[in-house]
This record gives C-alpha cells, structure tokens and sequence, in this order.
C-alpha cells in the first residue's frame, strides 16, 4: 500500500512537471523549435518571466541541493515552493498547450516515459526529486534529438515539392521577402491579379520553408498562371532553400531593417539573407525593391555585382503625392495617379510594389485601377473595427515593426475624436542590440498621442516608463484584468491602437458589440 506522503509527494511533482513541459514545450514550438530563435525569447523578450518565476527558479535551485543532502523536510519545502510558482502563472496566464501535433506529442511522450521509467527505478522519496530536476533539461535534449530527423524529413518535402512545381512550366512564380511588408504586399499583389489571371498564393503566415513545401504539396496547381510566394527568414540560407524550392520569374524585397537583428546581428547581414531572393532568380527575371529602406544601400551594392533586370520605387524618383484621405490613400507613381480605400500612407510603397509587378505580367491600367477600388488590407494589419461604446479599434495586431509603429501613430496623432486615445502593446520583437533604442523612439512620441498607454510586456513598459507619466501608463500582463481595466478606461467615441500580438480575450472584448 502507497505511503499518503508518497502520494502527496507524487501528485505535486507530477502537476508541476506537466505544467512546466507543457508550458516549456510551447515555447519551443512557438519558436519552431529553433534554438536560435528560443534564445532569443530568452535574452530578448523576457522569456524567462513566461517559462518560470523567481520563485520557481529558487524551488528548482532548492530541488538540485534536496538531491545533495536527500532531506526530506527540504523536498517538502520545494514541492511547495514549485506549486505556488506552478499556480500563480497557471492563475495569471492559464496553462501554456502546445498544438497538438505529431511532433510535439512525440517529444512530449518520449519525455514523460524517460522519466517514467526513472521513477520506476527510483527507490528513495528524495531521489524523487531528481525526475523534477531532469524533466525540463531532458525535455529539450529530445527535441535536440529531433533536429537531424527533422531535417531529413524536411528535405525530403522539400524535394518532393521541387519535383511537382517543375511540372508546370508555365506557372509565374513570384517571390516576396523584406524585413516588413511582406505579407500585406503579397495580399495586395494576390487581389489586383485575381479577377484578371488565375492566381494562387502562399497562405497567412505560411512563409519557411517546410510550410512552402508543405502548401506545393497539397495544391492543385492545374489551370493556375500566378504562385505568389511569401518567404520570411531567420538564418542566411532559408531564402535561397527556398527560392531554389520555387524558381520565381519574379522577385521582391520590401525592405531591410532591424527586424530580428537579435537572430542576424547587423543590418548587412540581414540584406544578405533577403538578397538571396535575386541571387536565386531566374536568368530572365525580374527584381522589385524599395530603395527607401534603411538597409537596401546594402542591396544596392550587391546588386552592382549582380546583373539583373530590376525596377526601384523611392519618393525621391517616381513615388510622389502620397495623400490620406479619410477613406482613401491617393498617390502617384510614374507620374501616374492611383487611389485605393486604404488607411496607412506608408502601404503607398508596397501597393507601389504590387502595381509595378501587375504591369509586369501585362495587366492595363483599366485592370489595375479596378482592383485597387476594391483593395484590402489583411487581417489584423491596420484593421479599423467597430468596438463598444462606439469605439474604433485599430487592429494591428498582426505583427509590429518600427517602420509600421511609427505609421500608425502618424495616422491616428492627428485625428480629432471626443473620446480617449488609448494605445494596447507588447512592444516590438526581435530587434536585438537596437531594441531599447527602437522603443525609446516610440515612447517619445506616445505623451503626444495617446491619452492611456498599456503594456502587456514588462521590458516594454520599462522602455516607456521615463517618457511618460505615471498616470498615463499601466503594465497589466494578466489577461482578465486587461479586459477589465479598459471596460473602465473606453469612453463613448474612444479610439484603441492595438498593436502586435495581445491575447485574443481582448480583441474579442474589444469587438463584442459587433458579433
């Protein structure tokens, strides 16, 4: 018969120990399993605060000198010590799941058999506690483990999806790639094209290159003239994997800025991940890029040792004009006027983008102009709402750039509402050395423009807590609370910047008028 204090024991070791894998395991498959990109949460985006607390580290720290001294009254103490840490982040911030996929349950399952099998073998209470030590650090030695067998199977994907794209010859493959702007050029590129030539493209934020390859594999491909292929990066070398996957007649650089200068470490070298897109063009084909990006004097270099067709946009030469109206964005490129029923002067570029490759693929300017009239902005990118108590919500909850912050601000700074101008962030991610710097420069600009700042992140908040007063800014993490401390703030005819990711209770709270 099981001791009561074995059983108390074992309980609170296997709660702690699930939720901490299952908290661990998320994170990992949030950064796609990358080491790279998991040290970066760490040293960039207070990831520490998300896997653990202070608390939870001191139990942990408790556990390791359990095991030197096989006291029980110290195992005790850091069971309990875990289980408080467990409940406060499990209370704040629910119980972090990774999707359940066949990858995710696998290493899941490799882990919590190892460590079966070891408390099957274990024949003291004490050296219980060694399974809580080994647990987490076992969890991300096997997905370590998994890395070649990944890769194998990546390949093999890869080349599979090769395989079936050079069966249509005659299918124009475009490629997009930038620091920003990537995916909104891609979807205002994908709806100019579409009512005048049978166009597919690369979903949301399908955009590495086992998703390209996955979406090949899937799609039919039959009667298609256009594939529209967004490529994002975090390594030199996954645009060019990528470019060879799809061969693109096409290709595109939005821009080169400081996004996931943490991954990259300069700014050159991030134009040289994204040049991998014209290095890998086709003999015949076509190279856009926005020459007002800080980084392309980067891009211009190397593009005078690579011979290639290539057209700029620059306000300097043949972008002129650009004017918000308050329904429309109106502009002039090649001394031609444009207008779209967009709100962000800063699109003028990549519509700008998209229009050139339309002319490109001999579409008239009747055609264009047609599709521009009914043009769209994707999902949680600039997105105006309606939202209680009369609210406008802007949704740019998508992703954050500095380039995109800056450009909403200028949008919403000027406008005139009777109600508060209230700003919802996380801040931004992945700049690395240029982090501080880059949210310095935001908070500067927020005592003029909004009325209420909220951040979600605590490095964010600390960025902003000498430009602006105490008064005006809160940090609330906890997502009930952030619900309930803006039913209280939004006032009728209120104006809410959301910008980046937030938990999705809230854009829910925010909209529910409407639903």
């Amino acid at each position: 018969m099981f001791d009561p204090i074995l059983l108390l024991i074992l309980g609170l070791t296997t709660f702690n120990l699930l939720t901490s894998l299952l908290r661990h395991l998320h994170f990992i498959q949030l950064k796609e399993y990358r080491y790279d990109r998991f040290r970066t949460l760490l040293r960039y985006e207070g990831g520490f605060s998300k896997l653990t607390t202070p608390i939870g580290f001191l139990a942990y720290l408790l556990s390791i000198y359990t095991l030197l001294t096989d006291n029980l009254l110290f195992f005790l103490t850091a069971n309990i010590i875990a289980l408080s840490s467990t409940l406060w982040i499990v209370l704040r911030k629910g119980i972090f799941r990774p999707k359940p996929t066949k990858k995710a349950l696998l290493i899941l399952a490799i882990t919590i058999i190892l460590n079966s099998l070891f408390f099957l073998s274990t024949t003291t209470i004490t050296k219980l506690n060694l399974i809580y030590v080994l647990a987490i650090p076992s969890l991300y030695l096997i997905t370590l483990v998994f890395y070649p067998i990944t890769k194998l199977a990546k390949e093999k994907q890869i080349q599979k999806a090769t395989k079936k794209l050079n069966q249509f010859p005659n299918l124009t493959v475009i490629g997009i790639t930038g620091s920003y702007g990537k995916s909104s050029t891609k979807e205002f590129l994908y709806q100019i094209l579409k009512p005048h030539r049978k166009t597919i493209k690369t979903p949301k934020n399908i955009n590495t290159d086992i998703g390209v390859a996955n979406f090949i594999l899937k799609t039919d491909f039959t009667n298609k003239d256009v594939f529209i292929v967004e490529m994002g990066a975090y390594q030199k070398g996954e645009i060019a994997k990528i470019s060879k996957m799809v061969k693109p007649h096409i290709s595109m650089i939005t821009a080169v800025h400081n996004q996931h200068l943490s991954l990259y470490g300069s700014q050159e070298n991030i134009a040289k991940a994204k040049f991998e897109i014209v290095e890998n063009l086709r003999p015949d084909g076509h190279f856009f890029y926005n020459l007002d990006s800080p980084g392309m004097k980067y891009v211009q270099e190397f593009l005078t040792h690579t011979p290639i067709q290539k057209t700029s946009i620059s306000k300097q030469t043949n972008l002129k004009n650009i004017q918000q109206n308050p329904s429309s964005l109106d502009f002039q490129l090649n001394q031609t006027s444009y207008q779209a029923p967009i709100i962000g002067k800063h699109f003028a570029e990549n519509i700008s983008l998209a229009i050139l490759t339309a002319q490109k693929l001999g579409l008239t300017e009747d055609q264009i102009n047609s599709s521009l009239n009914t043009l769209q902005l994707p999902d949680n990118t600039f997105s105006i709402k309606q939202g209680i108590k009369n609210s406008t919500i802007y949704d740019d909850s998508y992703n954050s750039s500095p380039a995109g912050f800056h450009a909403i601000i200028d949008t919403i700074e000027n406008q005139t509402i009777k109600g508060k101008k209230i700003l919802v962030t996380r801040g931004m991610l992945e700049l690395g050395q240029d982090e501080k710097h880059e949210h310095h420069r935001i908070a500067n600009r927020l005592d003029q423009s909004f009325d209420l700042v909220v951040a979600i992140s605590l490095k964010t908040f600390h960025y902003f807590e000498d430009y602006l007063p105490d008064e005006k800014l809160k940090y609330i993490t906890d997502p009930d609370q952030l619900v309930q401390f803006l039913d209280q703030q939004i006032t009728e005819n209120s104006l809410v910047l959301v910008e980046n990711r937030v938990p999705s209770q809230l854009i829910n709270f925010l909209t529910k008028d409407q639903k």
